[in-house]
């Protein structure tokens, strides 16, 4: 993971988003992305066509949403970021979401960001980088 952004309203986490490194998602495809969630999530709703978000403190203008997932009380998102080559995950409580788009509907939301940037440890990274990166062992290494 390269940056993950932590988001509260009054208090209660409502959103997580994900953005990866581009060289930890070279060469996976958008089928590669999906089954890895997939796994973990259930079966993916693809979009007949590209949904394009609006920006926001989590999304970028432009980034198109590429699967999604979603039971009575979450959602999760696969996105491609409109200024990388690399993929994105959102996460979020419906119920939660709702009440911060209310509030900030009334001009009163107290949302709170924290981002925090993932530095990788260069010594594991660094035997991969010298091999190359290939669809292959990202694919293998990849975790939603």
């Amino acid at each position: 993971m390269r940056r993950i952004f932590f988001s509260f309203h009054e208090g209660q986490l409502f959103r997580i988003a994900v953005s990866y490194f581009w060289d930890r998602t070279e060469g996976l495809t958008v089928d590669d992305l999906v089954d890895a969630v997939s796994a973990t999530y259930g079966l993916a709703t693809l979009p007949v066509t590209d949904i394009v978000l609006p920006a926001s403190r989590v999304a970028t203008n432009g980034d198109r949403v590429l699967a999604h997932w979603e039971d009575s009380q979450y959602s999760l998102d696969l996105l491609r970021p409109s200024f990388a080559p690399t993929f994105g995950l959102i996460l979020f409580s419906k119920r939660l979401e709702a009440l911060a788009r209310a509030a900030d509907a009334h001009a009163t939301l107290e949302v709170e960001v924290i981002e925090v940037e993932v530095i990788p440890d260069e010594e594991a990274i660094r035997p991969v980088q010298l091999e190359g990166l290939t669809r292959r062992l990202n694919k293998a290494l990849f975790r939603p």
